[in-house]
């Protein structure tokens, strides 16, 4: 397929990039991860001269190969490239975007590789640092989730703070929200 539009678009046409990023992910989930890799970093390559940097397009190509890296159980290698990607993506879609709130938890996940984590967002940075020394003085109590990772927010970036996850099911029972007053009641 690739092949094919290079020939008949050209090697730059924007559709012929997509496949590049397609075939990528496919040499990924057949755990060719070197091959897969190489063809991420070329897309990227070509879309920059192509698209420019600051195309959209450029986003979810700059993520693929930090998913094949990740993937590859080299979390810590992904995180710079992953805030990277969501940088970007809160600059061009906005803060609460489900896009740019998936490269949220991208980097999230990849700081605490190998754990299922839950993420909260905040807007404002007291709340957080408030919630968060709450929860900490409170770990190790029956119930109550540990902070991971506190990271504030500055000006264009919402605050996050990366926490154990308790339970899928606790967590659709809440209705996909942990609010620190019913982590408080879980533990009481």
């Amino acid at each position: 397929m690739l092949e094919r539009r290079e020939k008949t678009l050209g090697r730059d046409h924007p559709d012929t990039l997509r496949s590049m990023d397609n075939l990528g992910l496919v040499l990924s989930s057949q755990e060719r991860s070197i091959e897969a890799e190489t063809m991420h970093r070329q897309a990227i390559e070509r879309k920059k001269k192509t698209l420019g940097h600051d195309h959209p397009d450029m986003l979810i190509s700059m993520n693929d190969p930090a998913i094949t890296v990740d993937s590859q159980g080299r979390p810590i290698e992904a995180e710079p490239t992953y805030r990277q990607v969501l940088e970007g993506s809160e600059k061009r879609l906005s803060r609460n975007h489900p896009d740019t709130l998936r490269c949220m938890e991208n980097v999230g996940l990849a700081l605490i590789s190998g754990e299922e984590v839950a993420i909260k967002f905040f807007e404002d940075n007291e709340l957080l640092l408030h919630e968060a020394r709450i929860l900490e003085a409170l770990t190790g109590g029956a119930g109550i989730p540990s902070v991971r990772e506190v990271e504030l927010g500055n000006g264009f970036l919402l605050g996050s703070m990366v926490l154990s996850f308790l339970s899928p099911a606790l967590y659709n029972f809440c209705d996909q929200k942990f609010t620190l007053k019913i982590v408080l009641l879980l533990a009481g």
